[in-house]
């Protein structure tokens, strides 16, 4: 296979001009490791569709809204992604307005702690400021301020209740367990105080990717995340 798994990703996103689009379809007619790399790419796109449909279904909250509403009456937000950050906005596409939000708002929250985790039978389990926003955060609730950002909440195929989360000292996912939660999933921080959108979408990336893999059934709901919080996250 000639192609890198980029060029690939951004064929089935429609972003290669149409001869190169051309030439990459032509090869991948004789090319099977090729042909199955797309096909692979655009299966991870309609699986993260059905994953987080129901949460972007939902609307912002007008505490979200409000902080980038005002940040858009200072300065345009495309043009400070397009040439301060760089940022892809593929990742946007593929977890909507909601993600994009999450997001912006990472940027306006000043002043994050490192959180800690603690080690119990050799696996790793959130402690302290994260266990309590695991326990507590939803996410269609959250607010500006908070030091951790819950991405989604979602059962895995033995019913257990997991959560996708970032923060300036270590992201992941985190799934209950004897009254816990035991990362799965780890990944780096989101360094906000860099304002680096770029980290932002690729640690974000890297955790839907994964979540997509757990995941029995799409992403929690804002009603199905708050009935599984009252009842503490106990598996259904």
């Amino acid at each position: 296979m000639t192609r890198d798994s980029d060029e690939i990703r951004a064929y089935v996103d429609g972003e290669l001009d149409k001869l190169t689009a051309a030439r990459i379809a032509r090869e991948a007619e004789s090319d099977a490791e090729l042909a199955s790399a797309i096909a692979a790419e655009r299966s991870l796109r309609e699986a993260l569709t059905a994953h987080f449909a129901p949460v972007l279904a939902e609307p912002v909250p007008e505490r979200l809204t409000t902080p980038i509403d005002a940040a858009r009456k200072i300065v345009s937000l495309d043009e400070i992604r397009n040439q301060r950050f760089g940022f892809n906005a593929r990742t946007l596409r593929w977890a909507g307005p909601a993600m994009a939000a999450a997001l912006v708002l990472a940027l306006l929250i000043p002043g994050l702690r490192s959180g800690q985790t603690e080690t119990r039978d050799g696996l790793t389990f959130a402690s302290n400021d994260l266990a309590r926003a695991l326990d507590s955060q939803l996410v269609a609730d959250q607010r500006q301020g908070d030091e951790t950002r819950i991405l989604l909440s979602f059962a895995d195929e033995e019913g257990t209740l997991c959560r996708g989360f970032a923060r300036a000292d270590v992201s992941g996912i985190a799934c209950r367990r004897g009254g816990g939660w035991h990362l799965r999933v780890q990944r780096d921080g989101i360094d906000v105080s860099a304002n680096d959108y770029r980290q932002a979408s690729s640690v974000d990336s890297a955790i839907m990717e994964a979540a997509q893999g757990m995941a029995a059934g799409p992403a929690l709901d804002a009603a199905a995340e708050r009935a599984a919080k009252e009842r503490g996250w106990a598996a259904q």
